[in-house]
This record gives structure tokens, sequence and C-alpha cells, in this order.
């Protein structure tokens, strides 16, 4: 019963449907997540304010040695990168020096309308004038 003596109806029930689950995240044996050990990891710029300022200097060192030791490795990584590149475009070169280049004549499709074989023509021959004095001809 409700304060006014009448019954309490439940307009919008809720039912009860039991639901197995095979998994419990109370049983997992990975590793919790380690932000100092991840900063130490990777490249993140970490600064240090509330110690006294003996230790604030060694860390500044280490922090400096750590990021040094990125730039070191990124350094590398671009030199590597650079001449794998340079090797790519030796390849390409040699490559373009076998097959040979055609012209804007043989490009064109023999399918290719004759409107538009002729504006194509009208273009290549008038390259000094604007486009609309070529299709006005």
């Amino acid at each position: 019963m409700n304060i006014f003596g009448n019954e309490e109806i439940n307009k919008f029930p809720i039912h009860n449907i039991p639901v197995q689950t095979t998994e419990s995240w109370d049983d997992c044996n990975s590793a919790s997540y380690d932000p100092k050990g991840y900063c130490e990891r990777n490249e993140v710029l970490r600064k240090l304010d509330v110690e006294p300022a003996s230790k604030r200097k060694n860390f500044y060192v280490t922090e400096r040695n750590r990021i040094k030791r990125f730039t070191e490795e990124n350094i590398k990584g671009i030199i590597e990168n650079e001449t794998i590149d340079k090797e790519n475009e030796v390849k390409k070169s040699e490559e373009e020096k076998v097959i040979p280049k055609t012209s804007v004549n043989n490009t064109i499709n023999e399918c290719t309308p004759d409107s538009i074989t002729n504006l194509l023509k009208q273009v290549k021959l008038g390259a000094n004038k604007s486009f609309n004095s070529i299709q006005n001809n």
C-alpha cells in the first residue's frame, strides 16, 4: 500500500531474465596498466614538480638521455627509409628507361568519338590560346 491507502500497481514491470555469463572480469590474469613504465618506453615528455631540486636535476638528466636515445633511433629510421626510397627511385628510373613513353597522338584510343578527338587536337594545337577561343573554332 502507498501513502494514500491504495495498492501500488507497477505500471512498468521489469521482468527478471536470468542471463548466464561465462566470463568473469575478476578472474583476468593480465597485467594492469603501468603508466610510469609506458612513459619510460615511449616518447612522452615528463616533468617532475614536487621533488627537491637535487632529485629534479637527476630526473632531468635521465630524461635528456632517454629522449636523446629516442631521437637517435628516429634519425636512424629516417636514414634507412631515405636509402630505401633512393633505391626505389633508381629502380623506377631504370624501368622508365626500358619502357618507352608514348606520345599524345598514340594514346588516343580508336574507340574515342570524333568530337573528343578533334577537341584534343584543338587543345594541343591551340596551346597558347584561351580555351573559349578553341571551342568557338
